[in-house]
């Protein structure tokens, strides 16, 4: 007891030691000093159109406002990027300061030679106006010379609109040499210099491309004449593009430019590894001779040259001659179709795919004009969806649905494809083959009520609708198919939330496990003395097979350890010690038996037990001595320990409760019965009228009262929404009017907020694919797309059943280790004697990797939950600008493209701030966004 109050007299000694430490600390760190702001420049003599860096630092500010730099004639001043943070503490003799410091940095290019002075900055900070000193840089002009020259190329001088025009831009750039090694930097170092003030204009795109493919332009050594008509050295650099003239007249392209930033001095540096080392990162000379070399541009001068297109006339598609079922398309084209089923009674819909594949821009190919082909719709009911097509290489694919009018029809007609081939100026029409089905008698048209005269309501039935989530088929994986039906069922005016991606009760799910182990770990910790516990029965036989009788004195030892709840020794511990431990804990009693058996061993140490039987009498007897007298102190020890364990599982366990018991709480109705029950029949009317509008659309036959019918339709579904219904497959429904009403744009936002409520919906992820395909997107966010359309047919719950049982069985093989491998031995084992793990390594580790798969699969099948604060593009001319007002200048680097998912980091007065891909922020109307 002595010995435990002096341990805990200690402990408080050394944890009050911590905290006047602590305190001591942060009482000496003093307050921020006064704020200061100042101004640099990266260099003060540059080229016209080379940029230096400008910095404005502000140190020791609690509040600012941002520096405002005034326009100088003849530089242009730019921000790049958000304001950087830096603090620090710096600790001086016992005495800690802090500081602070935001940059913010400009980029500053001349547009002219000759001095400039950017004026005195004026930086509100803390109250106080503060003014940095005016800079001073100077600008030279830089003379390309002979050094670069640039062409564009095309084969041909006239061409029809729409007609594919082949470009090639061709870069001419003299090699630099180092005048010292007369080394030439080679072609793809030179390349390296290109300026990203380059402007590509029509080759933009096939840059992009190879910078997506991490490629660039490839250069080779040719001989040209320079402006002196000598024969020079030269890299040409050659880039092709495809351009496709919308309109007659001269092509209006516009000129490209390219900037380079020209070396003038190279340096050269020894590197034992060619470049990669850590040393050479460090010093500017490795210590050993290289095994190869490294070298750096050190000083440059931009250089430019421009380029036109040549003179090329774009000729008007004729219109004599020209067949009514021609849509715009350009070059030569092969149509062909597939229909499923081929079986039907007559009503019942067929999914007609129609495939076309060219060598025009497959991307402005339209679909044939189905509800004008007589022959077609003598026959069939044909949709006049405006079909979204799917380009897969040289072809595109479109689909839609066509209704047998009778039994008396046997084929599907061949489809006409008519196209303007710019070779021989002249239309020409091309036929799919035509398609036989079987088509039974219908005992009831399911297209109108002929008893009721018009449209049925979709509501008249207490069950699920006619229209549901089914029956969707695909013949190509490339393929998105469009389901245009609604979904009519009684929970569409039912209030869902958005569960977060980590709801309550998956939670629990990854907290229990790893906590429960926890707890059993200290539990294993606090009361580890007890799990060794040797009993006396166990003591007494292993005693019986001892072999000598230090082997004795060692069973014994063991038991009376753990009889008593002793420390173990390091090493061999004396009779002294073993027996004042136990008089420490009050067992004066045992400590006697003990010492005379200890005692009475002094002269029998190594002897074998044979000729010795009376220390195993000695022995067995102790054991069974003190087995039979009671411990003064393990009950209360235990119930110590009890109170311990218990109280700490509370607390770890308890924020996992009150998390529940929260979202719980937040769940909870806010509106009162009555006001419910008060705006049911308002939510039935609009909910009726927008389904009854959407019937009469996909049955009108002509182009214009669908599209009336179908945003008539969307205005209801949007009225309910902006009611305070929410629910998945009423924003399916409003995205399936969106897109019948040729606005798909907003019908993906509508797609990504149903699969935010409902996520891994096989229909709603294919109608997403059916409204991306209508859109001209680029790939950069196609990725996630892609795997929500491979993961969709896997239940969300089976990967989090799967994925929680591999955790849980993680977890299990640690806690098993516990319990069987530290725990408690067998009554014939001493504790040192433990079983194999050897199975224990596998099995965790094919749980922690079934669990990591489950955990990235799940993550995609929910990926739209994590569209917080994104919103979808809606508008096809998109005004990015760098203020919230039409005052503010338009933003030149952003580049918007409709249907494009953007995230936005502010919203004010009708105007919010959004933020690309690339990092590129700017103001745009909020009416020009859908907000997911």
């Amino acid at each position: 007891m002595a010995c435990l109050a002096k341990m805990n007299k200690k402990t408080k000694s050394f944890t009050g030691s911590l905290g006047l430490l602590f305190l001591l600390v942060t009482t000496c760190i003093t307050n921020l000093d006064a704020a200061e702001v100042s101004v640099a420049v990266s260099q003060r003599e540059t080229y016209v159109g080379l940029p230096i860096q400008l910095q404005v630092r502000i140190e020791n500010a609690s509040k600012h406002d941002e520096p405002v730099v005034d326009d100088v004639d003849g530089l242009k001043i730019e921000a790049v990027g958000r304001p950087s943070h830096n603090s620090q503490i710096t600790i001086i003799n016992g005495r800690a300061s802090r500081s602070e410091t935001i940059s913010y940095l400009y980029l500053v290019t001349p547009l002219h030679e000759g001095t400039f002075t950017i004026p005195p900055i004026k930086v509100n900070a803390d109250g106080l106006a503060t003014i940095t000193k005016a800079v001073r840089i100077v600008a030279s002009k830089s003379e390309t010379g002979d050094l670069m020259f640039v062409e564009i190329e095309s084969g041909l001088d006239e061409v029809f609109v729409g007609q594919p025009v082949s470009l090639r831009l061709k870069i001419y750039v003299r090699p630099f040499r180092d005048p010292e090694t007369k080394r030439p930097l080679s072609e793809s170092e030179l390349w390296q210099q290109v300026s990203e003030q380059t402007e590509w204009s029509v080759f933009s795109d096939a840059l992009q491309e190879l910078r997506n493919q991490r490629s660039q332009p490839r250069g080779r050594s040719v001989l040209r004449e320079d402006d002196e008509g000598n024969s020079r050295e030269y890299y040409l650099y050659e880039i092709d593009t495809m351009l496709y003239p919308d309109r007659p007249g001269p092509i209006n392209v516009d000129e490209v430019r390219v900037v380079m930033n020209y070396p003038t001095a190279i340096r050269e540096r020894r590197d034992p590894f060619g470049g990669n080392s850590p040393f050479s990162q460090l010093f500017e000379d490795d210590f050993f001779p290289g095994f190869g070399s490294r070298r750096r541009v050190a000083s440059v001068k931009p250089i430019a040259a421009d380029a036109k297109v040549e003179n090329i006339q774009v000729k008007p598609i004729p219109t004599d001659g020209q067949p009514s079922t021609y849509r715009g398309a350009v070059g030569r084209y092969v149509i062909g179709t597939e229909a499923s089923p081929k079986k039907v009674s007559a009503g019942e819909p067929i999914t007609l795919r129609i495939g076309i594949r060219g060598n025009g821009p497959m991307n402005l190919v339209q679909p044939p004009p189905l509800s004008q082909l007589p022959e077609l719709t003598s026959q069939f009911r044909v949709e006049d969806d405006a079909m979204g097509g799917l380009v897969d290489g040289e072809q595109k694919l479109f689909t839609t649905t066509i209704r047998p009018l009778s039994d008396s029809v046997n084929e599907i007609p061949a489809i006409p494809f008519t196209f303007f081939d710019p070779d021989t100026e002249t239309f020409k029409t091309v036929h799919s083959n035509p398609i036989t089905i079987e088509v039974s008698p219908a005992d009831m048209l399911a297209l109108s009520n002929p008893a009721r005269g018009g449209s049925p309501s979709l509501l008249d039935s207490d069950s699920d609708s006619q229209v549901s989530k089914g029956d969707i088929s695909e013949t190509s994986p490339s393929s998105a198919v469009f389901n245009g039906d609604l979904v009519v069922n009684q929970d569409l005016l039912t209030d869902q939330t958005v569960k977060p991606i980590l709801f309550p009760s998956l939670w629990a799910a990854i907290s229990i496990p790893p906590l429960s182990v926890l707890g059993l770990w200290i539990v294993f910790l606090a009361r580890s003395r007890r799990w060794t516990r040797m009993t006396a029965p166990a003591a007494c036989r292993l005693i019986a097979r001892a072999d000598c009788v230090d082997r004795i004195v060692d069973i014994v030892d063991q038991y009376v350890r753990s009889r008593y709840g002793l420390r173990r020794s390091e090493s061999s511990m004396s009779r002294e010690a073993l027996v004042g431990q136990l008089r420490s804990r009050g067992e004066s009693n045992a400590a006697v038996m003990v010492e005379r058996f200890l005692h009475s061993l002094s002269d029998h140490r190594g002897v074998p037990t044979d000729e010795t039987g009376q220390v195993q009498s000695s022995a067995t007897k102790l054991v069974q001595n003190l087995d039979s007298t009671p411990s003064l102190s393990n009950r209360d020890r235990m119930a110590r320990q009890t109170i311990r364990t218990t109280t700490m599982l509370f607390v770890l366990l308890s924020p996992l409760t009150m998390r529940s018991a929260v979202a719980q709480a937040d769940t909870q109705p806010s509106q009162t019965q009555a006001d419910q029950t008060a705006l049911t029949s308002q939510h039935q009317r609009l909910l009726t009228m927008g389904l009854e509008s959407y019937e009469r659309g996909r049955l009108a036959s002509k182009p214009e009262d669908k599209i009336r019918e179908s945003e008539h339709a969307a205005d209801q579904f949007q009225a309910l929404i902006d009611m305070g219904v929410q629910n998945a497959d009423l924003h399916f429904n409003l995205g399936n009017a969106y897109f019948a009403s040729n606005r798909p744009a907003r019908a993906l936002a509508c797609y990504l907020r149903a699969l935010r409520i409902s996520p891994n919906e096989s229909n709603y992820v294919r109608n997403l694919q059916a409204a991306r395909s209508a859109l001209t997107l680029n790939s950069r966010r196609s990725f996630p797309f892609q795997l929500l359309n491979l993961v969709s047919a896997i239940p969300a719950s089976l990967t989090i059943i799967v994925t929680a049982v591999a955790w849980i069985v993680f977890w299990a093989t640690f806690a098993w280790r516990i319990l069987v491998v530290n725990g408690r031995p067998s009554e014939d084992q001493l504790p040192k004697d433990k079983p194999s793990t050897a199975w224990f390594n596998l099995v965790s580790m094919l749980a922690l990797v079934v669990t990591m798969a489950g955990a990235g699969l799940y993550y995609f099948q929910v990926w739209p939950r994590s569209l917080d604060h994104h919103a979808v593009v809606t508008s096809e001319t998109i005004e990015v600008r760098q203020g919230d007002d039409e005052s503010f200048e338009s933003s030149n680097s952003a580049s918007v493209e409709l249907g494009q998912i953007v995230s936005y980091l502010h919203r004010r007065a009708g105007w919010t701030q959004i933020e690309l891909d690339d990092g590129t922020t700017g103001w745009v109307k909020d009416k020009d966004l859908d907000f997911i």
